[in-house]
């Protein structure tokens, strides 16, 4: 089978006889899946790259002599990149499961090229001269197969990038493959190695995994995200990532609520959760374990759990951004609002405005956890229809959502008898005003309700 590649390469090929491209997009090619990334490989040295290529419309950037990479661009094609590296032999210090190799030496032997590389479906190399595949470890019945497979024995590669076990769960995930027997047993002879993984690196990775369905969606990757969270467990890399939430393993729930143990709750949830709220969904009760030691039951467990929340995904740990950190330890807190559904509409309207930019996450994870409970997809939430359906009566019915939708704002507080130290408080209480009483909707309204404030008694 040909793979089409892109025109430049082909005009590349030209200046750079001997030329291959390499991994994923041999890979999807193959697969007949969507392909991205122009990886090449040859012979040359970066030096001898730049000597062919000078007086033509290719040029190259971001040089590293030591590995033998850089980038080639085209003047004329601006959307045209690639990724070159000269064939080398990596050296990595024994069991450091380091990144970056500690010694490389260029060499003129593809087949020892071959074996750097991580698994044998992204080691098929295209010869963009000829048409014809290089495959020197079996990736392409492994493709066929729809198997991963490292290119040598599973503890010597997982031993050069302790971020390959990661990226193996991934790869598998997108692509609904199966992991070959011998490489996941070395994935959880070498786990440890993942101790020494940054948090940014491991970030990258995991949230992948999260969205692996959604990557080349299909029959076989249905529900890969979650298949995928079992293999993590499996091989014990799970708790390299999300330190704490294996005490939720064999954590027994109120039967006539939940079907599933802690533990197996929060995999499930997954499963019902947008891709968005993955991550919210698989930490939103793990703080129960923690809340039965504290405080002897698990009425607690969202703040436990936000404890918790917070180390995970924080600076010690996977090194999210704040502003993601503190939306998922909001998803924890308000996940157990209005839970037996009997509060009051007034204060599930305060409520919605309160969280608006968040409401409609907080109703699908809601949404998700209840299916979770029960193991049941057609499952429904009284507490997630209730506030949904309050939410979108407010949506239609003129309630203002936010400061920005009253018809008064802090200009006209400036000439009334408010301190200036009471003027948040007061366009708060025209804000709580408005929100449940129709009749205090237009500016007038509004007004008189400001001018008839009692800001001494606050």
């Amino acid at each position: 089978m040909d793979i089409r590649l892109p025109r430049k390469l082909k005009i590349l090929s030209y200046y750079l006889p001997s030329l291959y491209i390499v991994g994923g997009y041999v890979r999807n090619s193959l697969l007949e899946l969507p392909v991205s990334d122009v990886d090449l490989a040859a012979e040359y040295t970066v030096q001898e790259l730049a000597t062919a290529l000078s007086n033509t419309e290719f040029f190259l950037k971001d040089f590293n002599k030591k590995l033998g990479t850089v980038k080639i661009l085209s003047r004329e094609d601006r959307r045209f990149q690639a990724e070159y590296t000269t064939f080398r032999i990596d050296s990595y210090p024994v069991n450091s499961g380091a990144h970056t190799p500690s010694d490389v030496i260029f060499t003129r032997d593809i087949e020892k090229d071959t074996l750097r590389r991580d698994f044998t479906v992204n080691a098929i190399y295209y010869s963009i001269d000829t048409a014809e595949y290089v495959d020197y470890t079996g990736g392409i019945p492994d493709l066929y197969k729809h198997v991963l497979r490292t290119t040598q024995s599973p503890e010597k590669v997982f031993s050069e990038d302790g971020l390959r076990i990661l990226r193996m769960v991934r790869i598998a995930a997108e692509l609904g493959f199966n992991i070959d027997k011998e490489t996941l047993d070395g994935a959880k002879k070498s786990v440890h190695l993942l101790k020494d993984i940054s948090g940014e690196r491991k970030r990258e990775e995991f949230l992948k995994i999260l969205r692996a369905d959604r990557k080349y969606p299909s029959d076989r990757t249905k529900d890969s995200e979650v298949k995928a969270l079992r293999v993590l467990d499996e091989i014990g890399a799970l708790e390299y990532i999300l330190p704490g939430i294996s005490a939720a393993k064999g954590m027994e729930q109120r039967p006539d609520f939940h079907v599933y143990d802690v533990f197996n709750h929060l995999i499930e949830t997954v499963r019902y959760c947008p891709p968005d709220l993955r991550l919210a969904g698989l930490l939103h009760d793990v703080g129960k374990p923690l809340s039965v030691q504290k405080y002897g039951n698990m009425h607690m467990h969202a703040k436990t759990g936000q404890e918790i929340a917070k180390k995970i995904l924080g600076r010690d740990g996977l090194k999210m951004s704040n502003r993601d950190v503190n939306k998922i330890l909001r998803l924890i807190d308000t996940h157990m609002y209005d839970i037996d559904g009997l509060t009051s509409e007034k204060k599930i309207r305060m409520f919605v405005v309160d969280n608006l930019e968040i409401i409609n996450d907080i109703i699908a994870l809601k949404r998700a956890d209840a299916k979770a409970s029960q193991g049941d997809a057609s499952a429904t939430s009284v507490s997630a229809e209730k506030i949904n359906k309050v939410y979108r009566e407010m949506l239609t019915d003129g309630t203002p959502l936010a400061y920005s939708d009253l018809k008064v704002d802090g200009n006209d507080l400036v000439g009334t008898k408010i301190p200036e130290d009471k003027r948040a408080w007061a366009m708060r209480k025209i804000l709580e005003h408005a929100v449940l009483h129709e009749d205090c909707r237009t500016r007038e309204s509004q007004l008189q309700y400001l001018r008839g404030l009692n800001y001494g008694s606050n």
